[in-house]
């Protein structure tokens, strides 16, 4: 469906139609009442109540959605914030995201799926490998007389499938297909990649945008960058025919500049790696077993490592580490037992207390559940166990890989872990620190991607693709 960067037309608040304006460049929606006692009762109403309004404490501020129709004549939907501007009677809405379609019939809670393109969907899946060039009669200095491309369609490629929402799953699939652009005289013939979402049964548009945001997570995650962009997001339905009417757009308020860097098509982890693994690493995201605050924005600010970057990926590390090997990796089956029969004890203590003394006995139960190994050791522990994925990593910031080297890397980044945790004044950042937190950058995917992936040379190819390690 084509995208507008304004709309017009009415929607329904309180039960009556209001005329309203939406700009794409602000994502504002603009509210105008309909007669002159409205607005008049509306700027009365704000004054009446302006020396009775007091800040909502310790609450976030909520949202709610406003449906209505377009002057094209489509069905909008927008989520708003609450927090709503109002201008001697006329409101001004944050739009978190808006959807809207043509076919009065269909149904935003009722919602078969999806699909995305753009440039990042090109990168991880590229499309231009389905064009064919065939180039007859050369003429020096010239080119050809004549040059012909094919383009021959294939079969969707799946990327598994994963429970998106509670008793629905989503499947995932890609493909290419080639495109012309009469009037683009410099490209008129390219190609583009598409990710389909089909759900097991209709859903709402709540679980329509929790998909989005899975999948702009993943891209994150197997971008290592934050500027994802999704230009192009529409949602079918079954039509009379049971054939699938990609009727619907989708449009968030989350908006990123395009990368540009010159090696972006180099800089990703693609689908040749993941392949139906994809789905493994969405449950995962679904589950909140990553976080993505030590992402860079793009691919040029990689590059900077001031210190908030390196508490954030230091402790991205240590969350990913208990998530994979768990808080008891390699202790004894004593300690391990010994630490239960504690926690039962303090649990039982718990229930015999009350007030702040019960208060203070979890504390003390979640203290003891946090009890594991040292950062340095968890750090490794885990190089040892990625060494035939690490090794080359590590040679070509240190000069070899050696037991003593991967101790001093350890030693080296639990010693600055627990600086920052206590906030060391004597605490310096040396030369010999980015290199070791650019090993942990690479050994926090190397945990991850081993769960997915056997073959270790699969995963190193990957990681230096990734970071842009040419060897």
């Amino acid at each position: 469906m084509k995208e507008y960067k304004e709309l017009l037309g009415y929607v329904e608040i309180e039960n009556t139609n209001y005329p309203f304006h939406f700009s794409s460049e602000t994502f504002d929606l603009k509210v105008f009442p309909p007669t002159i006692d409205l607005w008049n009762e509306k700027k009365d109403s704000l004054f009446m109540n302006f020396g009775r309004l007091k800040p909502n404490k310790n609450n976030w501020i909520g949202t709610h959605q406003i449906e209505g129709t377009t002057a094209q004549g489509y069905h909008i939907l927008f989520l708003v914030s609450d927090g709503n501007r109002n201008f001697n009677g006329f409101e001004t809405f944050h739009v978190i995201w808006m959807v809207y379609h043509r076919n009065k019939s269909y149904d935003f809670s009722q919602i078969n799926g999806l699909r995305f393109s753009g440039g990042d969907i090109n990168l991880f899946y590229p499309a231009h490998r389905i064009l064919k060039p065939k180039f007859t009669n050369r003429v020096d200095g010239l080119g050809y007389k004549e040059l012909q491309i094919s383009s021959k369609s294939e079969d969707y490629q799946s990327c598994g499938k994963y429970r998106a929402a509670p008793h629905i799953d989503a499947e995932i699939r890609i493909n290419s297909f080639a495109t012309l652009h009469f009037q683009n005289e410099k490209n008129p013939m390219d190609a583009e990649s598409v990710l389909l979402v089909d759900f097991s049964c209709p859903v709402t548009i709540d679980t329509v945008i929790q998909t989005i945001h899975d999948l702009f997570l993943f891209f994150v995650f197997t971008c290592y960058r934050r500027n994802i962009c999704f230009p192009k997001m529409d949602v079918y339905w079954f039509n009379s025919e049971n054939k699938k009417d990609f009727d619907g757009s989708v449009f968030l308020s989350r908006k990123s500049t395009p990368e540009s860097h010159n090696r972006v098509q180099d800089r990703i982890i693609g689908f040749d790696f993941w392949g139906k693994k994809m789905s493994r690493m969405l449950t995962a995201i679904k589950n909140k077993k990553l976080d993505f605050e030590h992402v860079c924005d793009d691919i040029s600010s990689q590059r900077s490592y001031p210190h908030s970057r390196f508490i954030l990926v230091l402790t991205e590390f240590e969350r990913e580490f208990r998530n994979i090997y768990g808080n008891n990796y390699q202790r004894s089956a004593v300690f391990a037992e010994t630490k239960k029969d504690v926690v039962a004890a303090l649990d039982k203590l718990a229930n015999e207390k009350t007030g702040r003394s019960k208060k203070q006995v979890k504390e003390f139960i979640k203290s003891i559940q946090n009890t594991d190994n040292s950062y340095s050791s968890r750090v490794k522990a885990a190089l040892f166990d990625c060494i035939d994925i690490m090794r080359s990593f590590i040679e070509r910031e240190y000069g070899k890989c050696s037991p003593s080297i991967i101790d001093g890397v350890s030693n080296r980044v639990g010693d600055l872990r627990n600086g920052f945790a206590h906030s060391r004044l004597d605490l310096k950042i040396k030369p010999i620190h980015l290199n070791d937190i650019v090993i942990i950058e690479m050994l926090t995917y190397a945990i991850r991607l081993k769960q997915y992936e056997k073959d270790p040379e699969k995963v190193h190819k990957a990681l230096a693709k990734l970071f842009g390690i040419l060897f």
